[in-house]
């Protein structure tokens, strides 16, 4: 008769912890899928609004040479005929903010295909923008690609 009840204790006390298990089982799945993802999410939004890496300053924007590859983020200070920009190139300071550089730029965009965030109206006098292309002989850049950073970076 004891035999009977050590038995009965055994699959009382599996059953209870079944549960349990299956809720582990299921917490373990989801953060498997979840975490991967929000890796992936913050990459990719640091890869698009990240820091400018050639011509964020004087003499990085007095380096930069027709054929080689600039990205780097620019006030419009004007829009001129056949889809070019006037700017200037800001740096990013210690806190997050920009600054300007002085140094001034012009771009060569086509606005049928090369804006990331936005839309072509988000392009204007004053608008904010991270653009990365080659420099073209004139050396002005030609704009492969265009983020619009206006609202979302602060400009002192």
């Amino acid at each position: 008769m004891k035999e009977t009840s050590k038995g009965s204790k055994r699959s009382s006390t599996l059953s209870a912890t079944r549960p349990l298990l299956l809720g582990l089982l299921i917490l373990a799945v989801v953060a498997a899928i979840l975490v991967p993802l929000y890796i992936v999410r913050t990459t990719m939004i640091s890869q698009l609004a990240g820091s400018p890496t050639n011509a964020g300053t004087q003499t990085q924007a007095a380096a930069v040479t027709p054929g080689s590859l600039a990205k780097f983020v620019c006030q419009i200070t004007s829009t001129a005929a056949n889809n070019r920009l006037n700017g200037v190139i800001l740096k990013e300071n210690s806190d997050g903010s920009y600054s300007s550089t002085g140094s001034s730029v012009s771009i060569q965009w086509d606005p049928n295909r090369s804006i990331t965030m936005g839309s072509r109206q988000d392009v204007h006098q004053g608008a904010i923008l991270q653009v990365s292309g080659p420099v073209g002989s004139d050396r002005v850049i030609h704009v492969d690609q265009v983020v619009i950073l206006t609202g979302v970076v602060t400009v002192r």
